[in-house]
């Protein structure tokens, strides 16, 4: 049944089917007036045969999208809504919302072009890897100690309190690790916990946020 393979009650409008032919259908989705889309049937007796082109169903977006970010982000998501369905041709965007270890993680949801492969993206409610990266080599060359930094992560879900680290690699080629603190819900931290040490230099009391970033106290 469509409303199953959907997870939503859906309602099909169909003019007069010819079996073993396919007709185009227009589907509509119960409470949601005006959520409708074509259906492609074609009828087997008295089976049906349903394809949704470029239509994406909540319920396969949800399925897909807890695997990604766990398999990809390693976010184990407690829960994660999307629309009952989204009209996903190549390009386009619609937006999911995660909760994971009580943070609420909206998702950017695109269909990638050509591959027919949707793409989940958090785009809040995280610390991005890249960015904490990119701060610690700054922070670390303003002091003089040339650096490489990398994160294993490509995102740490942004709970207040909560400590992540990624990997300086310093002029010598030891390996040192950096340590940052997360500061809000919304992906701020501060870097330099416990600091790299190279040269009597370290990336001590440095706080970032979205818009800004300052020098602060070292946390204990």
């Amino acid at each position: 049944m469509l409303s199953e393979e959907l997870g939503a009650e859906v309602e099909l409008q169909c003019p007069t089917m010819v079996d073993q032919n396919h007709t185009y259908c227009t589907a509509v989705v119960s409470g949601e007036e005006e959520l409708v889309f074509p259906v492609r049937v074609v009828s087997r007796g008295d089976d049906l045969d349903y394809t949704t082109k470029r239509w994406v169903s909540g319920k396969r977006m949800v399925e897909l999208g807890k695997h990604t970010l766990e398999e990809k982000f390693d976010i184990k998501v407690d829960s994660l809504t999307c629309p009952p369905i989204s009209h996903m041709p190549d390009g386009a965007k619609v937006r999911c919302d995660a909760s994971a270890e009580g943070i609420d993680i909206p998702l950017e949801v695109s269909m990638v072009v050509k591959v027919r492969k949707l793409e989940f993206k958090p785009v809040g409610g995280v610390v991005f890897g890249d960015e904490a990266a990119r701060v610690a080599h700054e922070t670390l060359h303003e002091q003089g100690v040339h650096t490489e930094v990398s994160c294993s992560r490509p995102v740490v879900v942004s709970v207040v309190g909560k400590r992540f680290e990624c990997n300086a690699v310093m002029p010598d080629k030891t390996v040192s690790t950096v340590h940052y603190l997360i500061t809000d819900t919304k992906g701020s931290f501060e870097l330099g916990t416990e600091p790299p040490t190279a040269g009597g230099s370290s990336a001590q009391g440095h706080d970032h946020d979205h818009d800004h970033e300052q020098e602060g106290d070292t946390p204990t």
